[in-house]
């Protein structure tokens, strides 16, 4: 009987936990798939691309930086350059507010970040954009980060059916 009692609550508060967690893909919050877009810096605004961050609902993330493809002239030859994707850093984060959360970093490419905690200012403008900040070298660092949505997302300016009849751009 104690078992089927267990499977009852076990099946009654599941959907409540799916629900809480979500999908990543649905996410309007802090979790999901996000690309950054630029990084502020004292020497100015820097544009990026190819950098991600992915928060799971599960309060882990990672850092992945993708480059893709670069085009380097070798004694005035020139050729395509495959770049490896890597995790630059991962860990598990703490909400302390709906403005902060902590970093608690496991692995980072960065020096001196690695087994610390680091605190994160972060603000939503929109559900698909995320500014947030960290501390270094006594100074907050502004980035940007756009949300990555499925393709089938109604706000997405991306048409499936473009890409694959006629790509704008050619991406290596």
């Amino acid at each position: 009987m104690k078992h089927f009692q267990f499977f009852l609550v076990f099946m009654f508060t599941l959907p409540f936990l799916k629900a809480q967690n979500g999908n990543i893909c649905e996410s309007k919050g802090l979790y999901g798939v996000w690309k950054m877009t630029e990084i502020h810096t004292p020497q100015g605004v820097r544009k990026v691309s190819g950098t991600y961050k992915i928060i799971n609902p599960d309060n882990t993330y990672f850092t992945l930086i993708a480059p893709g493809n670069m085009i380097v002239v070798e004694n005035g030859q020139s050729k395509v350059v495959s770049l490896k994707s890597v995790i630059s850093g991962y860990g598990s984060l703490t909400t302390t507010s709906d403005s902060t959360y902590i970093e608690h970093v496991k692995s980072n490419s960065s020096p001196g970040y690695a087994g610390n905690d680091v605190p994160i200012r972060y603000k939503m403008p929109d559900e698909n954009t995320l500014i947030s900040e960290y501390f270094a070298g006594n100074i907050w660092h502004p980035e940007v980060f756009e949300r990555v949505l499925p393709i089938s997302a109604p706000s997405s300016n991306i048409s499936r059916n473009k890409m694959i009849e006629k790509p704008d751009t050619v991406v290596f």
